[in-house]
């Protein structure tokens, strides 16, 4: 179980999963037989996008919806799943 995080509260957090996935949102976590399951609403994922302008290199910072082609308003991210909060 992730005792790291208050559970059955709502928070704003950045999860890791083992697929090398960075999705952030508002989650709540509640223990679900003996483990933790996130629920988050409308996750987002950071990207970076290289730049140049006028001879300087840089990056823009953005994000973008997890799963572009689904209307679902929260997901279920099981304990198994995950990282790190």
């Amino acid at each position: 179980m992730i005792n790291y995080i208050r559970h059955d509260n709502e928070f704003y957090g950045i999860v890791k999963l083992i697929s090398g996935e960075e999705i952030m949102g508002v989650m709540i976590a509640t223990d679900e037989d003996e483990s933790t399951v996130i629920y988050i609403s409308d996750p987002l994922c950071p990207t970076l996008t290289p730049i140049d302008k006028d001879g300087q290199q840089g990056l823009i910072a953005g994000f973008v919806k997890w799963m572009l082609w689904s209307d679902e308003e929260f997901y279920i991210i099981n304990e198994s799943d995950i990282v790190t909060i």
